[in-house]
Order: C-alpha cells, then sequence, then structure tokens
C-alpha cells in the first residue's frame, strides 16, 4: 500500500457571506486568466504520465482544446455541504479542490517518499512548483505544504481540518519533535524537513524545462 504526496496551498479567497456559485465563478474566472509559463510540460505530463497511455498527434491537438477550468455546476451545493470543496477540472484534465482554508493540488499523482526524494532541484518537481506558484500567487497565496495522503499516525483526519496556518504550524511540530510511530518514520526517513516539506516556493528555477522527449506520441491509425 503506498503513500501519495498531497499538497496544500493557501489562498485569501473570501468564502463567508458569499453565495457558493459566485465564489465559484469568482475562482474559475481567476484561473482562466492565467497563462501558464510551462503549458507544454502540463499538457503532455497529462497525455503520457497521468493516464499512461499513447496518444496521436491528433489526440494532441484535441487535447489542446482542453484548456480551460471549469467546476460541475449540477453538483456545486451538495458537494460543497456534503465535501467542503468546490472541484475544479477541465484544463488537460488536471484538478484542484478549493476549501475555504485551503487549496489541494490533485497532481501529480506521485508517492510521497519519491516526492521528496526527487527533491527541489529535479526538473519535473520544478515545473510542478512553477504551476503551484502561478496558481497560489493569483489567489493571494505564498506558500505550499507536501503532506503525506494517509495523514500521520494518530492526526490522519485532523490536521487536515485546521486552517492553513495552523495545520503549517501543528504538521512542523510532529515532525519537528519527532512525534511519529515507526511506520510514520518509513516515509519521513532522510528528508530534511523545512526545506523539503514547506515550500515557500522562492527558488524556482524559471529557464530550466523539463525535456519531454520521453512523451513523444507514438502515431497509431
Amino acid at each position: 500500500m503506498g503513500c501519495n504526496v498531497e499538497i496544500y496551498g493557501n489562498h485569501t479567497v473570501c468564502f463567508k457571506n458569499n453565495s457558493i456559485f459566485g465564489i465559484a465563478n469568482e475562482i474559475k474566472n481567476k484561473l482562466n486568466n492565467i497563462n501558464f509559463s510551462n503549458n507544454d510540460f502540463l499538457l503532455y505530463y497529462s497525455l503520457f504520465d497521468k493516464y499512461l497511455n499513447n496518444y496521436s498527434s491528433k489526440e494532441i491537438e484535441n487535447m489542446k482544446l482542453l484548456n480551460k477550468w471549469d467546476y460541475y455546476e449540477n453538483v456545486l451545493e451538495n458537494e460543497y455541504n456534503e465535501c467542503g470543496y468546490i472541484n475544479f477540472h477541465g484544463y488537460y484534465n488536471l484538478e484542484i479542490y478549493f476549501y475555504e482554508k485551503y487549496i489541494i493540488f490533485a497532481d501529480p499523482n506521485c508517492r510521497f517518499i519519491s516526492w521528496c526524494e526527487y527533491g527541489s532541484g529535479s526538473d519535473f518537481v520544478n515545473e510542478w512548483r512553477k504551476y503551484y506558484k502561478q496558481i497560489i500567487n493569483e489567489f493571494g497565496g505564498n506558500r505550499i505544504i507536501y503532506y503525506p495522503d494517509y495523514g500521520i499516525d494518530g492526526y490522519s483526519g485532523i490536521l487536515s481540518e485546521l486552517p492553513f496556518d495552523e495545520f503549517e504550524k501543528e504538521y512542523f511540530k510532529t515532525i519537528e519533535e519527532q512525534n511519529l510511530t515507526d511506520w510514520d518514520k518509513e516515509y519521513f526517513k532522510g528528508i530534511k524537513f523545512t526545506s523539503e516539506l514547506f515550500d515557500k516556493l522562492d527558488n524556482i528555477e524559471w529557464a530550466k524545462n523539463y525535456s519531454l522527449n520521453e512523451w513523444k506520441p507514438i502515431e497509431r491509425k
């Protein structure tokens, strides 16, 4: 059983005293105003890594048309009341979840240990940090947190219910003081906690690009 990385980001969107449709449309409009600096990376990731498939050049051209964010209007109210988030999708099939207290990025689908082993120096991680930075900045945020999606033993389902600042503080305290079970320690072994789990996104290499050669399309009839 694997443990994936979950990416939390802060934001300043005001949910109080606003209609859920008004909030959703405000977020949607802002998302669709972002011109991502690494658009090709996001496209090719969705085509060749996220779904582990091979696509023809024609299918790639069709996928390029899926370049707008949207939400599921028919389930918005129920989804928010039951789950507490607004799910945005559609931009090359990427997904983001806006909660009142934070944002959760659904991509990439990556093991927690692998993500930390890659480190911020990895071209792959660098591309995702560009993506997070551009979205976080658009919504008044300034940092993200990398968290194991199964939670920390004894805290699962508790930390993520806190406001972002409190979540960050308690998460940091837990790992800094090594209040971890043996199971947790296997996942956190060798990690430089402050630099690898709490990311201010201030040392991104914008000119450095991940090579897309391994994701080149295979033509099919």
